[in-house]
């Protein structure tokens, strides 16, 4: 799995769930990650290395594929770190399956954040908001809870 085109530095950044709750059950409808606490001025997909949004067609999108219904947010730093811990604790996101889970590796301080999905298996656009500098404000992951799941061009395991 490769790495976004566009990159941040490696810190602390909170993340924002916004839930949809029906009458069963919550789910997560979009997840934020603030870069810079500034308003967005123009959104962009978020690419990997040899996307080209010219190549699709209309709505369309590149997206990141979800598994089990889980999808994990991350810096590409910690994927070994990461990997490693949950080869120890394969059933970690089972046993929590019910609530956002925050997993932390001591070793390299890095940590990850996984949670269940808007329409669970598929793929999810990514966003990257701009501020009028077009500096990196936040990363959006798109879970399509208030309007038909998009279609995907291409899907890459998270």
């Amino acid at each position: 799995m490769a790495s976004f085109t566009a990159t941040v530095p490696p810190r602390r950044y909170p993340l924002t769930l916004a839930l949809v709750e029906g009458p069963e059950d919550k789910r997560v409808a979009a997840a934020k990650l603030t870069i810079h606490d500034q308003p967005v001025a123009a959104w962009e997909m978020a690419l990997r290395p040899g996307q080209d949004p010219g190549t699709l067609r209309d709505g369309e999108v590149f997206t990141v594929g979800v598994d089990v219904a889980t999808i994990a947010l991350f810096d590409t730093v910690a994927l070994e770190a990461m990997a490693r811990r949950t080869e120890e604790d394969p059933s970690y996101y089972v046993d929590q399956a019910d609530r956002p889970v925050e997993l932390h590796d001591r070793a390299s301080g890095a940590n990850l954040i996984a949670f269940n999905t808007g329409w669970g298996d598929g793929g999810y656009p990514v966003w990257i908001g701009r501020t009028t500098t077009g500096a990196v404000a936040c990363f959006l992951v798109d879970m399509a809870m208030l309007a038909s799941p998009p279609t995907s061009a291409s899907s890459s395991p998270s």
